[in-house]
């Protein structure tokens, strides 16, 4: 890990795109808007709730680039309330004494400064070659502890959407935390619940077929599929942080085993070293899905600076309040303090990083 290991949330960056474009009407779309226009129309999403936002939010195309002329006279018809580009998501050690207390048996838990600082130094990165010692205090840590903060005192497994890079929900200190839609698994003879390949059809009322352990949104196909698999990392640390199974020998701790993890896949990578990226449409749709999916968290360990602000991923944000969800976010590894989203919206809790001076 790059960073400090109580750095749950990574701050990611928005770049533009041209050739589709999101449309928001007075009304739903009717032929005499389709005629008036050489584009392709397709209805934004399928989710269900109360906001009356996304019934009327169009995706519009063209194989080429939509020229000036055509944005003009799209923002002048009637019937448009506003249009919007789609936006490009890009996404990014610790010495210990010799003496440490066992907070748990798992192999990895001496290093976890975040929950317990028993004098950990930290390696902060200067450059490629050189790292800056960071010596902590006892208050650095969010006092966690390991004793006292059991997992009989949740009333109920609480469920968090781990909107990023994707989930390895095989990792074997998390597979048994990762949360399970049961009606879209196929059931094993050891009675396991695995995810179906290639379904014909969706066994719930949200019309993603087979998501049993959460949903990919990104992908050559715009719906996605039914494998939230993480290429890059990041997504795991995050459910890592959040959910890693405590006292089972293995990896690290999180803080309960009754956390469960829903992962949804909205950042890809293309290529080895390339960073992850995705679009902001994916984002809001991923935050529609968390809400029909009833989760009790929304986690968002990225973020876009105010001039990149769209009304789709601000009124996402806003449904998954409305409905009682925990939004949080990341304060974004940036070094200013010129507002960040969602960080900055209302309601949401911004999370950022400290080390351990």
């Amino acid at each position: 890990m790059k960073k400090l290991i109580i750095s749950i949330l990574l701050f990611s960056v928005f770049s533009a795109s041209a050739e589709t474009l999101l449309i928001k009407l007075k009304t739903p779309i009717t032929n005499k808007t389709i005629s008036r226009f050489k584009g392709e129309w397709k209805k934004f999403d399928n989710s269900k709730g109360k906001s009356d936002y996304f019934t009327t939010l169009y995706y519009y195309s063209r194989n080429g680039k939509i020229s000036k002329q055509e944005l003009v006279k799209l923002k002048e018809y009637k019937e448009v309330l506003s249009v919007e580009e789609i936006i490009e998501i890009s996404s990014t050690s610790i010495d210990i004494p010799e003496i440490t207390t066992k907070v748990s048996n798992d192999d990895l838990s001496p290093y976890q400064w975040g929950l317990f600082f028993q004098g950990q130094t930290v390696l902060n990165e200067l450059d490629d070659l050189n790292n800056v010692k960071i010596i902590g205090s006892k208050k650095s840590d969010i006092g966690f502890n390991f004793k006292n903060d059991r997992d009989h005192k949740f009333k109920k497994n609480p469920v968090v959407a781990v909107i990023d890079t994707g989930v390895d929900y095989r990792h074997p200190d998390l597979k048994t935390n990762i949360a399970v839609n049961e009606v879209e698994c196929e059931k094993g003879e050891n009675g396991a619940f695995s995810i179906p390949f290639l379904p014909s059809q969706s066994n719930d009322s949200n019309d993603y077929k087979g998501d049993c352990k959460g949903w990919n949104f990104t992908g050559s196909k715009s719906e996605g599929n039914n494998r939230p698999e993480d290429s890059v990392g990041h997504g795991t640390h995050i459910a890592g942080i959040i959910s890693a199974v405590k006292d089972n020998q293995i990896g690290l701790s999180g803080i309960s085993n009754n956390i469960k993890i829903l992962p949804v896949k909205v950042l890809s990578n293309e290529g080895e070293d390339a960073q992850a990226i995705g679009t902001s449409d994916r984002l809001s749709k991923a935050i529609n899905y968390a809400i029909d999916m009833k989760v009790d968290v929304i986690n968002l360990s990225l973020g876009w600076p105010l001039s990149f602000d769209k009304d789709h991923l601000r009124e996402a944000v806003m449904k998954a309040i409305e409905a009682g969800i925990i939004v949080i976010s990341a304060a974004g590894n940036n070094d200013h303090s010129e507002p960040i989203m969602p960080c900055a919206y209302e309601g949401v809790i911004c999370v950022g990083s400290n080390d351990p001076d």
